[in-house]
Order: structure tokens, then sequence, then C-alpha cells
């Protein structure tokens, strides 16, 4: 059968991996397609939406700022998406977290919707892809107290930035290792062994400046939700929601225990 929604790749990753660059790279490059894209980032001004938006004098950019999509801004995704979609024509979505964003939370409210959102994104969308672009040379320096990569990275540690790295390499369906040029062959395969182990399911494509086949990102059919909702990463985000749905003292169902004062 066709389906005819809208496709939609989300991109994750720290800040800094390389995500904006990432969209410009597509927006220059969309081969057929006509893209549509929403930035998010947590400070009053969207820098990187100014920044697309000058590169490639581009319509249909929409800028989400002074909040995270993966909880305070979740309806306001839903909202802009919908919006988008009935203001002008395109045949695919990129959004772009921001670069402490959640990935779960993001593909859950693509595939589920949100609870105080009237739009049901699953009449016009279809998650496609969910895309890490990791920065190599960061991975390796915030893993790395020496000269190589610990062969294993834990993702039980309660350091803020490795919680965002490790989280979006293992629910990913395509992981970008950027910034390859900054970093030695040995440990970019040291690199790709810790992720294999987090993330097994995921392709993954080394790329300097982002500089990918947009088919790889794009397109792609790699997105399952039936395997999603397994993962262990899902589970464990619904049982927070269930928590702090029962807390009084809880801002909203659609928050969840993530320190944003790390942006």
């Amino acid at each position: 059968m066709t389906d005819d929604r809208i496709p939609v790749t989300v991109l994750s990753g720290y800040l800094g991996a390389g995500k904006t660059t990432l969209v410009n790279h597509l927006l220059s490059n969309p081969g057929d397609r006509r893209i549509a894209v929403i930035l998010n980032d947590m400070g009053e001004v969207n820098v990187d939406a100014d920044l697309i938006a000058r590169e490639n004098d581009e319509e249909g950019v929409v800028d989400l700022s002074n909040g995270c999509i993966c909880c305070r801004l979740q309806d306001d995704l839903l909202s802009e998406a919908a919006a988008l979609a009935d203001s002008r024509e395109f045949d695919y979505l990129l959004v772009e977290s921001s670069g402490i964003s959640e990935p779960i939370p993001i593909a859950r409210a693509f595939t589920e919707g949100t609870e105080d959102s009237e739009v049901d994104p699953t009449e016009r969308f279809r998650l496609d892809t969910m895309v890490t672009v990791l920065d190599a040379y960061g991975f390796w320096k915030e893993f790395d107290a020496g000269e190589t990569l610990p062969g294993g990275a834990q993702p039980e540690t309660d350091r803020p930035l490795a919680d965002v790295l490790v989280e979006g390499i293992e629910f990913c369906d395509v992981l970008l290792v950027n910034k390859t040029d900054m970093v030695p062959d040995d440990v970019l395969d040291e690199i790709e062994s810790v992720a294999e182990r987090l993330g097994p399911r995921a392709k993954r494509v080394r790329t300097s400046y982002s500089a990918v086949d947009p088919d790889e990102v794009l397109d792609t059919g790699r997105f399952d939700f039936e395997t999603a909702k397994r993962s262990p990463g899902w589970k464990r985000a619904i049982a927070e929601s269930e928590d702090e749905e029962g807390d009084e003292g809880a801002e909203g169902a659609g928050d969840h225990a993530h320190d944003h004062d790390h942006a």
C-alpha cells in the first residue's frame, strides 16, 4: 500500500556535533525533494535558524526557541508541523532538535501524539528516520582521560554530556560519526565498536563536515515503531511520564527529568 503521509527525519546530537551543518547540506542537496525544516534551540533566539535562512534563503524554515521539543515544546512541535503542512507544499519534514534534547520523547510525539495537543501527527506524518550526529572528537575526549577511548563506555554514567551522547547512540536508526578528520583511524574504530554495543541496530556512517549522501538519512524507512517501543529507553520514558503525572509537584506530564542547565 502507498503511504502518502509526509516522512519525517529527526536529527539529534550534542551541541556542536554538526546538526546545523547537516541541515544546510541537505537543503543544498535535496534531490527531487521539497524539504521543510523545524529547528529547536534552547535560547531565546534560534541562531541555527538564522544561519540556515541566510545560507539557503529557503522558505519553510520554522524555529522553536526558548524551550526543548522533547518536553516543554512537544505540543508546539506538533502544532508547527501541522501549520507548515497547511501553509505550504513540501514532501519531507526535517526536524533538528536542540543539543540536549532526548530523542525518545520526540519519537513518541510523532508516533503517539501528546496528551495536550489536538493534533494527531499520524494522520499527516510518518516518522521515517531517527538520526544522531556524533561529534567523534568530542566523544573521544569525553570518555578518554588518557590517550585512547576506554573499551567499556558505560551508559550508567551520571555525567550530563555522557548521558546525552549515550542515549543518542542507543536510540537512532542512523548514526553519523562526524568530525572524523579530527580523530585517528584506530580511535574511530574503537568509537564505532562502542557505538555498536550501545546501538547495534543503527547504521553507522563516517562523515566530515556532515557531508553525507541524503539518501542515507532521508526516505530510509528505517524507523520501526514496534521495534522502538520495545526498547528499554522507550519503556523507561513511559514509566517516567507516568511517575510525573502522579507527582503533584511536577510542572506537567510532558516534562521529564533531564537537566536543561547544561545548554
